[in-house]
């Protein structure tokens, strides 16, 4: 009896040996290196060139002062002109290696420009007449010697854009330095015109150029 249940009892052990101990597992790993190259553009780039400044016609640059009202020209007029260029970006196509470098297409964009246009009255002029300024071109213009935005749109390389003003100039009608009426007032008012320094200054320019907001 003892011997039977000694020959049952031993495979049992015999099995629960062997799953406890586990099984092991072999790893391999194959070091390796994975790499891609980014695309990259550079954006196309717009200037604002040199301003100029001339009479809107000939003779526009030119004012009258007559006792004869029909004969008197009091009004200046005159344009500003600016010229945009663009300089054309390009960039690359990344993947396994770069591409050859390629130029973006010429671009339209839409800009803002900061002008500011002055006109001062100097010696006698100054002491007998008074200027007034308008920008037909813009109706964002505000006044004379203050800076004004004007907005362009769609601009392109070798675009011009020009202003026009108008400067209209008026006697002063109070005070000692008016309209002369008399030989003695007019004597005075010629010796303040030959005065240093009398003149009609006028002054343009572009404060900033930008995106448009």
């Amino acid at each position: 009896m003892k011997k039977r249940m000694l020959a049952v009892m031993l495979p049992v052990a015999a099995f629960v040996a062997l799953a406890g101990t586990g099984f092991g597992v072999w790893v391999f790993n194959t070091t390796t290196a994975a790499s891609k190259d980014a695309s990259y553009n550079v954006a196309n780039a717009v200037s604002v060139g040199a301003l100029t400044l001339a009479p809107t016609n000939t003779g526009d640059d030119k004012i009258v002062l007559d006792g004869d009202t029909s004969k008197e020209d009091l009004t200046l007029s005159y344009n500003t002109t600016i010229t945009a260029s663009e300089v054309v970006g390009g960039g690359k196509t990344g993947g396994d290696t770069y591409s050859n470098w390629a130029d973006n297409d010429a671009s339209t964009t839409d800009i803002d420009v900061k002008y500011n246009f002055k006109v001062e009255l100097k010696g006698g002029l100054n002491d007998y007449l008074t200027a007034a300024v308008a920008c037909s071109t813009n109706k964002d213009f505000s006044a004379n010697g203050t800076d004004y935005v004007k907005k362009y749109a769609s601009v392109k390389a070798s675009d011009k854009k020009t202003e026009t003003y108008t400067i209209t100039l008026a006697w002063k009608t109070t005070g000692s330095n008016v309209k002369p009426t008399t030989l003695d007032a007019y004597n005075t008012m010629l010796g303040a015109m030959k005065a240093v320094d009398t003149g009609i200054y006028i002054t343009a320019s572009v404060v900033s150029a930008a995106l448009a907001a």
